[in-house]
């Protein structure tokens, strides 16, 4: 599964690319969002443990393990 970062003036979105292409449609991220980067990943918190690398925020401690 892909999942994409963005920023825009409400700070960070990340999130699977469909949700992504959600918030567009609807309004929720503005028009002018700049694109961060992709990742792929198998789970949510293995894409957020990739995303808390590129952001260099150290260990992802999920609040809930995967289903």
């Amino acid at each position: 599964m892909k999942f994409q970062c963005w920023r825009d003036d409400n700070g960070l979105t990340f999130a699977p690319i469909e949700t992504i292409e959600m918030h567009k449609r609807r309004g929720l991220m503005e028009s002018d969002a700049e694109f961060l980067y992709e990742v792929e990943a198998d789970s949510w918190n293995e894409a957020m443990q990739k995303h808390y690398d590129k952001q260099g925020w150290g260990i992802y401690r999920p609040m809930l393990e995967d289903a």
